[in-house]
């Protein structure tokens, strides 16, 4: 339709019909690019703010499982020092035999640990 009205409008030598549907067409064109675009960059946000969610989630669970840790190791290292203590002279006693108990447990675990670093072969 908008082909044939050119043709016509070409035809009659009518240049003002002629450079108001090209320009239509071009207007056109240009709005259908920019809608595009703003529907192209409104989805890339959208994935940025669902990966800024997920890094976000992992985080907390990378913070909360460090927490724990270190629950953990303040618990070992209080234990340690126990073992330390009766190992240095101190009576073992009902206290503080569990702990001291616990902490040789742990230091056989570690020591079954190998470690392979690369260079000290």
């Amino acid at each position: 339709m908008i082909l044939r009205k050119l043709a016509d409008a070409i035809r009659e030598q009518n240049w003002s019909t002629v450079i108001l549907e090209i320009l239509i067409v071009v207007v056109g064109i240009f709005i259908g690019l920019q809608v595009d675009g703003w529907n192209e960059g409104r989805i890339k946000q959208q994935d940025i703010e669902v990966q800024l969610l997920r890094i976000a989630d992992d985080a907390a669970v990378l913070i909360a499982e460090t927490d724990l840790l270190i629950v953990d190791y303040d618990n070992r290292i209080a234990r340690a020092q126990i073992a330390l203590e009766v190992l240095d002279g101190t009576p073992l006693t009902e206290a503080n035999t569990p702990a001291f108990e616990r902490a040789l447990e742990e230091s056989y675990q570690l020591n079954e640990i190998e470690i392979d670093l690369p260079g000290l072969d």
